[in-house]
């Protein structure tokens, strides 16, 4: 189980970051193999993660990886572009399942969605608890200023006890295309 506290003061016209909030895991000897591995499903050895995110309206939301997530084929992820996706994949044991497939982070947020409020400090908590190996039993919650704002149980991420959580990120992830302003 693994905890990331933090406050965070976000600009008041702070647009969109990629990637915010993130817990993550791996096997004692691949400390990276949590890394690079967009577009691929989780095997439930190689690694373990879920980050906290919001979107343009900053509506926060776990964006998450595992074995049994949905993944997208056909239209944009087809041809060439799923290919050297699955090609990639297969290089980190974690080949496509489902033919030709792109496995982007699954989305859980609450009903009504929590805002990230702009101009003021926020404090952030975000939790993972893996789960039992063979068990989907594992969660993830986050705490906006001390209140729930949103708990996932019945997480299945990983296949063998090795697989540990030993990752904490703060990022303020900007992908190419994601904004046209300073985010601060």
């Amino acid at each position: 189980e693994l905890y990331l506290r933090t406050w965070v003061r976000l600009a008041e016209d702070h647009g969109y970051v990629h990637h915010f909030l993130s817990l993550a895991g791996t096997q004692p000897d691949e400390y990276w193999g949590a890394d690079g591995n967009a577009g691929c499903r989780p095997n439930g050895y190689r690694a373990a993660g879920t980050t906290l995110d919001f979107n343009e309206n900053h509506e926060l939301f776990f964006y998450t990886y595992f074995p049994d997530m949905n993944c997208d084929s056909g239209g944009y992820c087809d041809g060439q572009y799923a290919q050297d996706i699955c090609n990639g994949c297969a290089d980190k044991d974690m080949p496509c399942q489902n033919g030709l497939e792109c496995c982007w982070g699954n989305h859980f947020s609450s009903d009504p969605p929590q805002v990230l409020p702009r101009g003021q400090w926020v404090c952030l908590e975000i939790k993972m608890r893996l789960n039992t190996p063979g068990q989907a039993d594992g969660e993830m919650a986050y705490w906006m200023n001390d209140e729930l704002g949103h708990e996932q149980t019945g997480m299945y991420w990983r296949d063998v006890p090795e697989l540990q959580l030993n990752k904490a990120w703060l990022q303020h992830y900007i992908a190419s295309g994601d904004t046209d302003q300073s985010n601060q």
